[in-house]
């Protein structure tokens, strides 16, 4: 008998050299946890009318493109990122749901203020960014443009989402990226692995059960370092952070 087929994304953390996610076959509970965590990092359902700007060979927007057809009414794809344009689709096809990068957020806040205040943006409802870190000053400036509509999740190819935050509650924690989404653990770590307290700045391990186990193809090695010296399961994609109380 032949194995499921199934996809392999490739990650490359931004500066690092590609690497194939080899994951085991989706299990049916497997299926129904990673549906129950994009609804909460993702926000998509039926009457979602999204637009994705992002290149669709990077995870996180492939996911969502695919989530968002599966899911949604309505799934409009860009070739290239235009400013202007992005602002038109909004208005024309009345875009619910959006994805974005937070170099994208930049660019569109350098667009001039009347041609920003032109457009009509008022059936924007969840817009969704992830990929880097986002300055604050740039995320404050699109929730005092878009409103309270902007949410952020933080995770990787390896894992997937993890942890998920509103504008609300980043109005509040400045720069944190949330809370934890279903089936995800989380452990700061000093150098030897050890669990750091709340306030101790360490590597942060993750795990997200909702997805069947992974490994690097054909690079055991490069999974078996970026595993916890102690608990196999949980791994690191290299970040730091850190949890408040």
């Amino acid at each position: 008998p032949h194995p499921p087929r199934s996809s392999m994304s490739y990650t490359s953390g931004t500066t690092g050299q590609p690497k194939g996610v080899r994951r085991e076959a989706m299990t049916p509970v497997h299926q129904q946890r990673v549906a129950e965590v994009n609804q909460v990092a993702f926000g998509l359902g039926p009457g979602a009318r999204t637009l994705v700007l992002t290149p669709l060979y990077h995870s996180a927007p492939n996911v969502y493109a695919l989530n968002a057809l599966l899911l949604g009414d309505l799934l409009v794809l860009e070739p290239r990122f235009d400013a202007r344009r992005t602002l038109a689709l909004i208005e024309r096809h009345r875009i619910t749901h959006l994805y974005l990068v937070p170099t994208l957020m930049h660019r569109l806040l350098k667009l001039d203020p009347a041609e920003r205040a032109a457009h009509d943006l008022s059936s924007l409802r969840f817009v969704l960014h992830g990929a880097a870190p986002c300055p604050a000053q740039v995320k404050r400036a699109m929730i005092d443009w878009w409103g309270p509509v902007i949410h952020e999740f933080y995770g990787g190819g390896e894992a997937g989402p993890v942890a998920a935050i509103g504008s609300a509650d980043w109005l509040r924690k400045p720069g944190s990226v949330g809370r934890l989404v279903p089936h995800a653990r989380v452990l700061i770590a000093d150098a030897e692995g050890r669990s750091l307290p709340a306030g101790r700045t360490g590597t942060i391990y993750l795990e997200q059960a909702a997805y069947p186990p992974f490994t690097y193809h054909g690079r055991p090695d490069l999974r078996a370092a970026c595993s916890h010296p102690r608990d196999p399961s949980l791994f690191t994609l290299g970040d730091m952070g850190w949890m408040d109380e």
